[in-house]
């Protein structure tokens, strides 16, 4: 009888064994197909500009100066811009691009820090010929990086527009979310990747686009699930979360005076995250942390002499999403000022401005 018993469950986990392994290849070739259909179905809207050895997507609209340069948010590529870059597009140049690894760019061999994406950038503008001085317009991670780009390069920079911008202190201002330990955990290179080569990661991002994605049309979600869904995409925004903290230090520690003069646009979102609670997250953790949130910003407008302070009321954090028209008036506002001061001018790649 304990034989018998014994063979039957060695059957039933030699069959949980095949299960797995048949929905693991199963996934693997979901994967693998879902990704090479899209590479031919979703083909890169810009140039591919070689920057030393591996390769960025920049796609530039418009003409006519300053040129304002677009920086996603972590996890996000250039177009999810395509609400705002546009319109931009109809009164100056334009570009938005994919940090490495992300979107249609090739992966760098370097840390994902703001340093290593400020030098990046800048060698993709240079290369690619796009004429300054700039306008930088950052979401969220990427308002890091182009502040510290505008303090590493002040001379190219003319004026920022921080969009929901993350801040240098949140990480010690900020609540501790339920599930902080579990999501360090999950940012391991190997789960990572293990997750995205599986598709469990093309299909959360699917499960979940009405929720997160509801503002944008089917069209643009389709990309953004497509470019955010590869192997590639997840191992470059899971590397850049990995050294956030880094990069939060770095504009810590970097002169903050250099930029405190030039002309800003703080752009805050007016409404809270949507509270998810099958995610670990309770209403009053997110009302928390949006008033941490909302504090945070307003000492980020402080520490700019000419920051104005836009609230997108009808928005939480993806304001380029849900109401791109705020950031698009921030913008004109800031071209047009720029305009008309007589000592503006574009220059061209042989007057580059130089470092300070």
């Amino acid at each position: 009888m304990i034989k018998k018993c014994v063979s039957i469950l060695k059957k039933i986990g030699l069959g949980l064994i095949a299960l797995l392994v048949l929905l693991a290849c199963t996934g693997v070739l979901y994967q693998s197909i879902s990704t090479k259909l899209e590479e031919t179905r979703y083909p890169p809207p810009g140039t591919l500009v070689d920057i030393g050895g591996y390769q960025l997507h920049l796609h530039s609209m418009g003409t006519g100066g300053p040129t304002v340069v677009l920086d996603s948010g972590m996890g996000c590529i250039g177009s999810d811009w395509a609400l705002v870059q546009p319109e931009i597009a109809k009164f100056s140049q334009v570009v938005s691009y994919d940090r490495a690894g992300n979107g249609w760019s090739e992966k760098s061999p370097l840390p994902r820090t703001s340093q290593v994406i400020v030098e990046e950038l800048h060698t993709l503008l240079h290369n690619a010929k796009i004429p300054g001085p700039y306008i930088l317009v950052g979401h969220s991670f990427g308002g890091i990086n182009i502040q510290l780009y505008a303090i590493t390069y002040p001379n190219e920079v003319l004026g920022l527009v921080l969009v929901d911008s993350a801040h240098e202190e949140q990480e010690k201002k900020l609540p501790v979310s339920p599930w902080d330990s579990q999501m360090k955990l999950m940012q391991g290179p190997g789960i990572v990747r293990c997750m995205s080569t599986l598709g469990i990661t093309r299909l959360g991002l699917k499960a979940t686009s009405e929720l997160m994605m509801s503002s944008l049309p089917k069209s643009i979600q389709n990309v953004h699930i497509a470019l955010c869904s590869t192997t590639k995409h997840c191992c470059a925004s899971t590397a850049e979360a990995r050294v956030f903290s880094q990069s939060l230090k770095q504009l810590e520690q970097a002169d903050r005076t250099i930029i405190a003069g030039k002309p800003c646009f703080l752009v805050s979102a007016g409404s809270m995250p949507k509270c998810v609670p099958e995610w670990g997250l309770t209403e009053e953790f997110v009302q928390e942390g949006y008033v941490a949130w909302t504090d945070l910003q307003a000492d980020l407008a402080s520490k700019f002499k000419q920051c104005r302070q836009v609230i997108a009321e009808n928005s939480d954090h993806m304001i380029l999403w849900n109401q791109p028209e705020v950031i698009v008036r921030a913008v004109q506002q800031l071209v047009n000022e720029m305009r008309s001061h007589s000592s503006f001018h574009t220059t061209s790649q042989t007057e580059r401005p130089t470092h300070e």
